[in-house]
This record gives structure tokens, C-alpha cells and sequence, in this order.
């Protein structure tokens, strides 16, 4: 059995390497080209996670301050309600020192409010 080569078969076989290169290539094109908005989809993902989680973290902060503010504003209705009772008929002093002294130690040094 004898193999021969013609210069007709090797440029065949270089034309079928070249031609099935180029289709690969082709390919790989057209793959990149449909990835490319996916691609930035999930690019635009992370960036909105990314948003989220730092928005979830303010959120969380301004929660604490709220409950801050909440503490705060029951104790001064609390100090005004007992300032008006007081003034009302003149009794109550008993509930206003008790007061001064919950306000005190709230205001000084930083105990939780109890109202």
C-alpha cells in the first residue's frame, strides 16, 4: 500500500484546517457577542447588590437612632406631663422629684429609659 501526496492533497487538507479555524473562530465571535449584554447584566447585579448592602447598612444605623429618638421624646412628654400635672393643681411633688431623678440619670449617665 502506497501513500501518495499530492501538492492538490496537501492543500486540501491545509483548506480544511483553515476553513474549520475560521468557523471555530466564527463561533467564539458570535458566543462573545450574545454574552456581552449578559455580561453586563450581571455586571449591573453586583453593582445593585452591592448599592442594597450599603443602603441595609444605613437603614440599620438610622434604626438605632430612631430608637435613640423614640427614648428621647417619651421622656420629654413623660417630664412635660408631670410638669403639667404639677402645675395643674400644685401637687405631685413627689412624682416630679422622682421624675428629676429618672431624667438625671438618664440625661448624665446614660441608663435606659423606663417609661
Amino acid at each position: 500500500m502506497t501513500i501518495t501526496v499530492s501538492v492538490v492533497n496537501i492543500i486540501s487538507i491545509c483548506t480544511c484546517i483553515v476553513t474549520v479555524a475560521g468557523a471555530i473562530k466564527v463561533f467564539i465571535e458570535i458566543k462573545k457577542a450574545f454574552m456581552k449584554p449578559l455580561n453586563e447584566i450581571d455586571a449591573k447585579l453586583v453593582h445593585y447588590d452591592d448599592c442594597l448592602k450599603r443602603d441595609k447598612d444605613k437603614l440599620d444605623n438610622m434604626d438605632g437612632v430612631l430608637g435613640e429618638l423614640t427614648q428621647s421624646i417619651n421622656m420629654l412628654v413623660k417630664s412635660n406631663r408631670t410638669i403639667l400635672y404639677h402645675l395643674e393643681d400644685g401637687n405631685h411633688t413627689g412624682e416630679i422629684k422622682k421624675e428629676l431623678k429618672e431624667l438625671d440619670d438618664w440625661l448624665m449617665e446614660g441608663k435606659e429609659y423606663k417609661g
